[in-house]
This record gives structure tokens, C-alpha cells and sequence, in this order.
């Protein structure tokens, strides 16, 4: 081959490289055209080095330049009822509250909420009204009564004394007194016997105290005549698992919680309303009315 074959040869492929290089760089401005031509306007590249821009830079527009370009990081809600909600619930669409018509929206569709923009709009908006206390429920140990009627309850309270035992360090039984708060009733004898019945509390227990009334026992009934409290316990009353020294103290309990009353003097137990002479299979004497002293 001769010196000027080459050449040509050198030449040709010479060409076609520059070609490849020139079709590489069109394909990207065309991919990248946006970001060159931004890029071009921004910094007046043909500006500084012509003295003017073509018209193909000065008539592109950049993004920041363009309407309604800025984005909303926090469109405002619009709750708009909507039936294809679930059950017919309201369908919440964030809208830009620039573009709409709020007074127009409410007038169409009153579940429109308008949001709230500022401290004043927020102290001019309607209050929700507090329910009526004599319509709030609340239950007690003593029955259903009502908000209003609880408050009363809870501005009146009456003390009592119950009386509890305790288990000393040689093994023996003592009496321990417990004074408790209670609302005021009218029948403050039948409230301390279910009190009593009810046991110790948890900061009682840790006092060291407990009860030896059978678990399980009920007041059925209650009166008092001539300072004789009679006291009409369920049958669960009867039977004691701590036998004889059980009976004693149950019935103890029950007699100077009674007692401790001005108007009651002694107390007639009565069984599922029969009044019995014996207590227990162990035959507690219970025929007459027992008084504090009956266990001294």
C-alpha cells in the first residue's frame, strides 16, 4: 500500500470518529438539552463571550420562571362529604386553598371546614357545649347515680368504724379498728355492714389486717328498734373454715361494727330470715341479741 493510500485511509477514519463524536453530542444535548440550555442562560455564557444571547437561549424559560411552578409543601385540607366514603364518611382532599373559593364551597356543601389560620379565627370558632352532669351515668357500690348527684356525694362524706383482726406474733387474734370514709346515706348501718363484708382494703392488708367473715357472705336485710340492730345474713354466714376461734371473731366484727353506732346497744343475727339459736356446727349461742361485752 502505497504512502498516500494511507493517508486517505488515515483520513477516513479520522472522519468517521469525529463523526461519532459529533452524533454522541447531539444525542445529549438533545437528552440534556433543559439543563445545558438552563445552565447557559444562568451563568450568560454567550453574553460574556458574544455580547448577547441567541434566541434560542434568551427565549427558553427557566422553572423557577414559569406560573405556578412553586410547589405547595403544605397543601391545606378540604373535608368534603363524599358518598363514596365508607358508611358515608367524610373523604379528606388536600387542596391549594388559593385556587378554590371557600365561601362558594361552604354555601354548596355545609360540611365544608374551613381551616383555621391564625390565633383570632381560632378563639372566634364555636365552643362545643359540656354535657349536662345530671345526664353522665356513673356507677357506685351503692347504685347508678349521676355526675351531679357523685359530685354532692363526694362533698358529703361520713365516717364509720369497722372492725377487723389481726393475727399477733404468739398465734393469737386481736381486734383491730379501721376508721373508713363513706358517702352520707340514710342508712349509714346498712353501708358499714357491707363495707365489713367487703374486707380489708389493700392498704388495710398491709396494715396487717384481715376478716374472718366467710367469704361469699350477703346482708339481706337491716333494722334497728329499740337500739337492737337485727342483721339478716345469708347462709354462707354459717359455716367458718377456722372452726370455733372463726365463729367467735366473725360474729365480734359483726357486733362492734353494729355497736359502734349510738343507736344500736346489741345485735340479733337472723339466718336467710330464721332466727336460730346456734351458729355453726360448733352451736355459737346466737338465740338472743349479743353485745359488745358478750366478748370480753
Amino acid at each position: 500500500m502505497s504512502m498516500s493510500q494511507k493517508k486517505e485511509k488515515k483520513l477516513g477514519l479520522g472522519l468517521i470518529i469525529w463523526l461519532l463524536f459529533a452524533l454522541i453530542l447531539l444525542i445529549a444535548f438533545f437528552i440534556l438539552k433543559d439543563d445545558i440550555l438552563g445552565t447557559l442562560k444562568r451563568t450568560g455564557f454567550f453574553t460574556h463571550l458574544l455580547g448577547s444571547e441567541p434566541a434560542f437561549v434568551e427565549n427558553f424559560q427557566l422553572e423557577d420562571e414559569k406560573p405556578n411552578s412553586q410547589p405547595t409543601d403544605n397543601p391545606s385540607p378540604v373535608i368534603i362529604q363524599d358518598n363514596s366514603g365508607l358508611a358515608g364518611e367524610p373523604v379528606v382532599e388536600f387542596q391549594d386553598l388559593s385556587t378554590i373559593d371557600l365561601a362558594t364551597l361552604q354555601a354548596q356543601d355545609s360540611s365544608v371546614v374551613a381551616p383555621v389560620t391564625s390565633p383570632n379565627e381560632l378563639e372566634s370558632l364555636p365552643e362545643e357545649p359540656l354535657p349536662n352532669p345530671s345526664d353522665v351515668l356513673i356507677e357506685t357500690p351503692y347504685g347508678t347515680i349521676t355526675a351531679e348527684q357523685s359530685a354532692a356525694v363526694v362533698a358529703e362524706q361520713t365516717e364509720i368504724r369497722l372492725f377487723f383482726v389481726e393475727l399477733n406474733n404468739d398465734g393469737s387474734v386481736a381486734r383491730k379498728e379501721v376508721v373508713r370514709s363513706i358517702p352520707k346515706t340514710n342508712s349509714p348501718l346498712t353501708a358499714a355492714i357491707n363495707s365489713l363484708l367487703e374486707g380489708p382494703s389493700a392498704d388495710d392488708i398491709i396494715d396487717n389486717c384481715m376478716t374472718l367473715i366467710p367469704e361469699g357472705t350477703r346482708l339481706l336485710s337491716a333494722s334497728v328498734k329499740n337500739k337492737v340492730a337485727t342483721l339478716n345474713f345469708s347462709e354462707d354466714f354459717e359455716f367458718n373454715p377456722y372452726g370455733v376461734d372463726g365463729l367467735i371473731h366473725q360474729l365480734m366484727q359483726v357486733v362492734y361494727t353494729a355497736c359502734s353506732f349510738p343507736s344500736v346497744e346489741s345485735v340479733q343475727f337472723i339466718i336467710e330470715g330464721q332466727k336460730k339459736e346456734y351458729l355453726g356446727s360448733e352451736g355459737m349461742w346466737i338465740g338472743t341479741p349479743l353485745t359488745v361485752a358478750s366478748f370480753k
